[in-house]
């Protein structure tokens, strides 16, 4: 069951208890601007940083696996090439 929770500074979704957002926007979402993408309970986001920092920050994850900018671009750039052929 799909649910939104909105606590002092921060509103998310959530999917059976855990952070879930599918529809390509943020999870969470703080009032700073810090945005968060979450997937079945793990930080992930395929079209860009899973994580933006209110600072401009970045970081990259998928299935909740913590990758540089250039490990996401290998990964991501080969996943889009094999939808293509």
């Amino acid at each position: 069951m799909m649910s939104t929770a909105e606590k002092k500074g921060a509103f998310g979704y959530y999917l059976d208890g855990k952070r879930h957002r599918s529809d390509g926007l943020p999870a969470i979402e703080y009032n700073n601007g810090h945005k968060e993408w979450w997937e079945h309970g793990k930080l992930h986001r395929l079209d860009g940083a899973a994580i933006e920092y209110a600072d401009d920050g970045k970081a990259w994850f998928i299935n909740g696996e913590h990758l540089t900018e250039s490990e996401f671009n290998e990964r991501t750039i080969g996943e889009i090439s094999r939808k293509e052929l």
